[in-house]
């Protein structure tokens, strides 16, 4: 049954063997080693190590390092073990981190486990910042976004009280509404009209009498 890859990978040349073979990280410390050809499936595909890494292998085929940190640009490495290491082939930081346990024993260097150690922790250091920095990204956007949804609804809250407004009837006049109200005032000038004369009352009691 073809194995499932895991990553990450690293090619190298078997001079025991002869041939090129694939480093694959197992977890934190081990790594197992494989032909470059073996049937694997990745992703739901079979595939070789060699076909699906394409990258990877023709970085290696150049004699360049694919991916990684050099050694030279680690500061708590002394130079002379970092060229140690790199006649080892263990020329960047992730490949120092892929330093398994077994390989470990029959590498005959000082402190070889400690810059091991080291390199693990440094990768899940820079791990967590990359992780941070998304976060932080995200919650860029996402503010971002919130402040251009509250800019659009307040200009339809905008639009929406204008149009409103625009519906209202018009207010009265005061002054107009006023004179309609109270009778309107003769010009100057102007007949007045004459008084009726008043009614003359009736008389009553002896005056009635008199007649």
């Amino acid at each position: 049954m073809p194995q499932t890859a895991t990553i990450p990978v690293q090619f190298l040349h078997d001079p025991v063997r002869g041939t090129d073979i694939v480093r694959v990280k197992i977890d934190r410390n081990t790594t197992r080693e494989f032909p470059v050809d073996k049937l694997v499936v990745i992703e739901g595909v079979e595939t070789t190590y060699r076909e699906h890494y394409v990258k990877e292998w023709k970085a290696y085929e150049q004699g360049q390092d694919p991916i990684g940190t050099p050694i030279e640009m680690l500061p708590w490495i002394d130079p002379v073990i970092a060229q140690r290491l790199a006649t080892k082939e263990f020329t960047s930081l992730e490949r120092l981190a892929a330093i398994s346990d077994e390989q470990l024993t029959t590498m005959r260097m000082p402190g070889i486990q400690k810059i091991r150690d080291r390199a693990v922790e440094e990768l899940e250091l820079r791990e967590r910042g990359a992780q941070f920095d998304d976060l932080n990204r995200q919650l860029e956007e996402q503010r971002q976004e919130s402040a251009a949804q509250a800019a659009e609804l307040a200009e339809l809250r905008a639009q929406l009280e204008a149009q409103s407004e625009a519906q209202k009837p018009p207010h009265p006049d005061p002054e107009a509404a006023a004179a309609e109200a109270s009778p309107a005032e003769a010009p100057p000038g102007a007949a007045t009209p004459p008084k009726k004369p008043a009614a003359r009352k009736k008389r009553t009691g002896r005056a009635s009498k008199a007649n």
